[in-house]
């Protein structure tokens, strides 16, 4: 297979340029890649046996990689001729573990079912199936995920913050508040893509006000006659309210959505119409 020029790689000593490489902090205090400018020397391995020590090869893994080669390896992943053979591509992708509450640790909840390397989950992107990784390590957090059904991939990193656990899922609030944003700017983006990679339609919606206390509006856009599936749905995708399921002219249309009676806090709008799918955030305040 071709390669996928990927700058990157798992000894520091081989990066072209070591003020590239980001050092990890936890707080304001470095933890690793601390080189202050200087390349470090190849080391000798001549008597190291594989396996004994990790830290060799540390932090983690130990691959340095920016986002823009993540997104070259997500790309990869998600095109089974491009990677790897379509054999060794199914059994990278194949479940080989999950979890049933005694047989390990899933990490908060992130971590129920993994293949070789990479594990699904419909947990950060609620109703949204997933399939990547996450990384922490020293300060720093790291995502990976792309969807196969929808042909998108979000990549995540950041590093020596203070986070908080998030509101839905075992991920930080960070990594929900970010992948919600992108995933809500995905339908804008691919807007601007060659219209031969994509539908050309593209409807938008916008939701106001968000957060709300009891009613949300929606306004959608239409530049032809679509069939509009509108609905809400709660943290562990189950479907509350039915907004709307008709067809509509092009035009502007105004839709309101009443939560009396429901508690405060995080729900999901999914919209459907033909072959566009948009989901966003939805905080309900009392």
């Amino acid at each position: 297979m071709p390669p996928l020029q990927m700058d990157a790689d798992f000894n520091v000593y081989k990066l072209p340029e070591i003020n590239d490489l980001a050092v990890l902090y936890r707080g304001t205090r470095p933890q690793f890649d601390n080189f202050r400018g200087i390349q470090p020397q190849e080391p000798d391995m001549s008597q190291y046996v594989p396996g004994s020590n990790g830290l060799k090869f540390a932090p983690q893994g130990g691959l340095r990689a920016s986002a823009e080669d993540l997104v070259k390896f997500l790309k990869a992943n998600m095109k089974q001729e491009t990677l790897m053979s379509p054999l060794a591509f199914d059994e990278m992708h194949t479940t080989v573990w999950s979890y049933n509450g005694t047989n390990g640790n899933n990490y908060n909840g992130i971590f129920k079912n993994f293949a070789h390397g990479n594990h699904v989950t419909t947990d950060l992107l609620p109703g949204e199936m997933l399939l990547g990784h996450s990384g922490e390590a020293y300060g720093l957090i790291a995502d990976a995920y792309f969807s196969y059904e929808n042909e998108y991939g979000i990549v995540f990193i950041t590093n020596g913050g203070n986070w908080n656990y998030g509101e839905y899922s075992g991920w930080y609030n960070l990594e929900e508040e970010v992948f919600q944003a992108a995933f809500q700017a995905i339908p804008r983006l691919f807007n601007q893509i060659s219209g031969s990679e994509i539908n050309d339609i593209t409807p938008l919606t916008q939701v106001y006000p968000n957060p709300f206390n009891e009613t949300v509006f929606f306004k959608v856009n239409l530049d032809d006659r679509y069939k509009i599936d509108l609905k809400i749905v709660d943290l562990n995708g189950a479907t509350i309210l039915n907004i709307r399921d008709s067809i509509y002219a092009e035009g502007t249309h105004y839709f309101s959505c009443s939560f009396y009676g429901y508690p405060s806090g995080i729900y999901f709008y999914q919209i459907l119409m033909d072959d566009y799918k948009e989901t966003g955030k939805l905080l309900l305040v009392r």
